[in-house]
C-alpha cells in the first residue's frame, strides 16, 4: 500500500532556519540571495564563507580555528571534516 501524501509540509518557508541563514549571508556579504537555489549556488562557490557563517549561526561549541576550507583545493586536500569514533561520526 502506497501513501502519496508528504511526510512533512513546512510552514512558512521564509521563517525557516534556512532562510534565516540566507538573510544573514545577505546582510554580512551585501548580497541579495532570494531562493534556496540562490543559497545553494553561493554556498558551493564560497565554501569557506558559507561554513564560517554556518558555524557562527548554529552556535557550534568548539574552536573554529583560522582555516575552514580552501576554495581552490580539491576535497582531499582540505582538512578532515569528520572522524569516526565508537559512538558515530563527529565534526572536527
Amino acid at each position: 500500500m502506497s501513501d502519496e501524501s508528504p511526510l512533512y509540509i513546512p510552514g512558512e518557508a521564509k521563517a525557516s532556519a534556512t532562510f534565516r541563514l540566507l538573510r544573514r549571508i545577505n546582510e554580512t556579504h551585501g548580497l541579495s540571495l532570494e531562493t534556496y537555489h540562490d543559497l545553494y549556488q553561493w554556498s558551493t562557490a564560497h565554501l569557506d564563507l558559507f561554513w564560517g557563517i554556518v558555524w557562527d549561526e548554529t552556535k557550534i561549541i568548539g574552536t573554529k580555528g583560522a582555516h575552514i576550507v580552501d576554495n581552490a583545493a580539491l576535497p582531499p586536500s582540505n582538512p578532515v571534516w569528520y572522524v569516526t569514533i565508537p559512538h558515530g561520526p563527529i565534526a572536527l
